[in-house]
């Protein structure tokens, strides 16, 4: 084979799919697996920004950096794109407040799916600390489908909740 039939052969096709379908494809992976993409060219390096499905789970994480930091981090570099879905499930996280923050960014972002497994025993295995879901996601105009997957104090506003949900999935 000659180098031109070689590099016909190895040409990256996958660059040359339109944002969307890149979108589309990169909303399947974790967002750790999303961020690395901008390794593979100078076309990936901001497409992970723009991905509308963000993805975070604290349990498969090797902590090459602390998780909240890379939310923290994921969040603060996204554009401002609209979230279509965000999944956090976190066994470690302690800053109760900080989590509030994550999901107050995805509410201003329009979050149509939100996927919540908050967990914390601050070192004692028998007594989990309760995370309060904050009012905004009650009232969230956007959101249509909620997945709880663990213990919350709900203190749902008496007027005006969840105007929009279709699907409420509630495992405790």
């Amino acid at each position: 084979m000659s180098e031109v039939q070689a590099k016909r052969v190895n040409k990256d096709r996958i660059s040359a799919l339109p944002d969307e379908v890149l979108y589309h494809i990169l909303s399947f992976l974790k967002t750790e697996d999303v961020v690395m993409t901008i390794f593979l060219s100078r076309r990936w390096k901001n497409i992970w920004a723009s991905v509308p499905s963000l993805d975070f789970c604290d349990q498969e994480n090797p902590d090459t950096i602390p998780f909240p930091k890379f939310i923290d981090n994921v969040l603060f570099f996204r554009d401002s794109k609209d979230i279509h879905k965000f999944r956090l499930h976190s066994i470690r996280v302690e800053d109760f407040d900080r989590i509030c923050g994550w999901l107050g960014a995805a509410i201003r972002r329009n979050v149509v799916e939100l996927d919540l497994s908050v967990k914390y025993y601050g070192g004692d295995e028998d007594h989990q600390q309760i995370f309060k879901l904050p009012k905004s996601v009650f009232t969230c105009k956007t959101l249509r489908v909620l997945k709880l997957w663990s213990n919350f104090i709900i203190n749902a506003p008496e007027s005006g909740c969840f105007l929009n949900l279709k699907s409420l999935c509630v495992h405790f």
